[in-house]
C-alpha cells in the first residue's frame, strides 16, 4: 500500500499496521468478523466498518475527513479486531428497508445498487456483526440469531418483485421500481389531499351550526 502524500505520521503508522495485518490474514477462518477499512489515498484516514447484513458493500467511498474529499479504497475485510484504534468499528454496512428505499431521493444508481443486494453505510448500531462464515455474533463473540437479516431479505425480495412485475425487457432495471414508487407517492398524496378536504368541510359544517 502506497503512503498517501498528505498523511500524518499517525495515519502512516496506522496504515503500516493495517497492511501487516492484511498480509497475514487467515481468510479461511469462518469465526473472523467482517471488519474492513477504507483508506483514503489522499490523506490516509481510515474508515472502519463491519457488516450487519449480508450483501455487497462499495469498494470505494468518499473520505469523510473534513476538507479532504479524497477516494477511500477498501482493504477487502482482511483485518482483525486487534488493529482497530478504538476497539470497535464506528460504522456498519446495512440493507435499507423497503420504506427507506421508497423515501430515498430517486436515483437510478441508488436503486440499481439496492436491487442487486447492495448495502449502505451508517454509524454502528447494536445489531450483531456478520462473520466470514456467514453467522452473526454479538460484541462478546457469542453467536446469535439476526431477525433484521431475515426481514431485510424478505423486503429485498419484495423490492425485486416490484421491479420484475413493472419492468419489461426494453426498460433499464430500475425503471419499473421508479414508476412504482411514483405511483405510490401519488396515491399517498391523493389520500392526504382527500383527508384535508374532508377536514375543511367538517370545519365549515361546524361553523354553520
Amino acid at each position: 500500500m502506497k503512503t498517501p502524500k498528505n498523511a500524518t505520521q499517525e495515519n502512516i503508522e496506522l496504515i503500516d499496521r493495517l497492511a501487516a495485518c492484511a498480509d497475514g490474514f487467515d481468510n479461511d477462518d469462518p469465526e473472523q468478523p467482517t471488519i474492513n477499512a477504507h483508506v483514503c489515498k489522499k490523506c490516509g484516514h481510515a474508515l472502519f466498518s463491519v457488516h450487519v447484513h449480508t450483501g455487497t458493500a462499495s469498494a470505494r467511498v468518499t473520505c469523510p475527513k473534513d476538507g479532504c474529499g479524497g477516494e477511500s479504497w477498501s482493504m477487502f475485510y482482511r483485518l482483525t479486531p486487534d488493529v482497530l484504534p478504538d476497539g470497535e468499528p464506528a460504522n456498519e454496512w446495512y440493507r435499507p428497508t423497503l420504506k427507506e428505499t421508497q423515501e430515498a431521493p430517486e436515483s437510478k444508481e441508488y436503486l440499481n445498487h439496492v436491487l442487486n443486494n447492495g448495502l449502505l453505510m451508517r454509524p454502528r448500531s447494536e445489531l450483531p456483526a456478520l462473520t466470514h462464515g456467514g453467522e452473526f455474533v454479538d460484541a462478546d463473540g457469542s453467536k446469535v440469531e439476526s431477525p433484521t437479516e431475515v426481514q431485510g431479505l424478505k423486503e429485498l425480495g419484495a423490492l425485486q418483485k416490484v421491479n420484475k412485475e413493472a419492468a419489461d425487457s426494453k426498460r433499464i432495471i430500475t425503471h419499473g421500481v421508479s414508476q412504482e414508487f411514483a405511483r405510490l407517492k401519488k396515491r399517498d398524496s391523493a389520500k392526504k389531499n382527500k383527508k384535508r378536504k374532508q377536514a375543511r368541510a367538517s370545519k365549515r359544517r361546524n361553523r354553520k351550526r
